[in-house]
């Protein structure tokens, strides 16, 4: 009841938290498809597909314990499992990240492999390397476009699936981090959703940088 409440969280405190979590389950998705491979326009799709090497043993190993490092809770893991596991490698890997551009005039796109040691780069190497500690715990994930930068999606479950998405990352694991911020997603046409796990932002699902997209490499 009201009454439960201290003057330190009151009711209107209760009905902004509710009426928020509402406004993000209603907010419009951002509709875009799968685009097909070869319309693909990811600049140096090659190099960079080469560079998520997912298989290799350090980046495996990197990638299990970083989706073990965070959300123990036993009663969450039998609800949500895997897409636990791929919040637990964002947050891993977001919260250590550290900015650094490639050198000057050139691209320089670091292996996952080489990445773990250090946690650094520009935003091609981060996109590499959640792409490949998702796919290395058996998610799916494609590189996104947008002018002048690139980011990955994860795809963490069906249309239907959205609001407990929507109040697993609100409400109970980036309760902090997403306080006062929306959750953005797109849609495919298979009806899979798509949250960006971005360093643009603490938690996944953060505001997108640009939302006109140039090209979308699945990877």
């Amino acid at each position: 009841s009201i009454a439960h409440f201290s003057g330190i969280y009151t009711y209107g405190n209760l009905m902004h938290n509710y009426q928020d979590l509402v406004a993000y389950v209603d907010s419009n998705p951002v509709k875009i498809p799968f685009l097909r491979e070869e319309r693909m326009t990811i600049r140096n799709a090659k190099k960079i597909r080469a560079a998520i090497d997912y298989q290799h043993p350090d980046v495996r190993n990197f990638a299990v314990k970083s989706a073990k490092n965070h959300f123990s809770d036993a009663h969450l893991k039998r609800e949500h499992g895997r897409v636990l596991l791929y919040f637990s490698i964002f947050k891993t890997i977001r919260n250590s990240w550290i900015y650094i551009p490639d050198p000057k005039g050139e691209e320089y796109y670091a292996k996952a492999s080489e990445t773990i040691d250090h946690l650094s780069g520009d935003c091609d190497d981060y996109s590499i390397i959640m792409a490949a500690c998702i796919r290395a715990v058996g998610g799916d994930v494609r590189l996104v476009h947008t002018k002048g930068h690139l980011y990955p999606e994860v795809k963490i479950g069906k249309l239907t699936e959205l609001e407990d998405i929507i109040y697993l990352i609100k409400r109970k694991l980036f309760l902090k981090e997403s306080l006062g911020g929306k959750i953005y997603y797109h849609i495919d046409r298979n009806d899979n959703v798509w949250i960006n796990f971005d360093y643009t932002n603490w938690y996944p699902g953060g505001k997108f940088m640009d939302e006109k997209i140039i090209g979308i490499m699945v990877v």
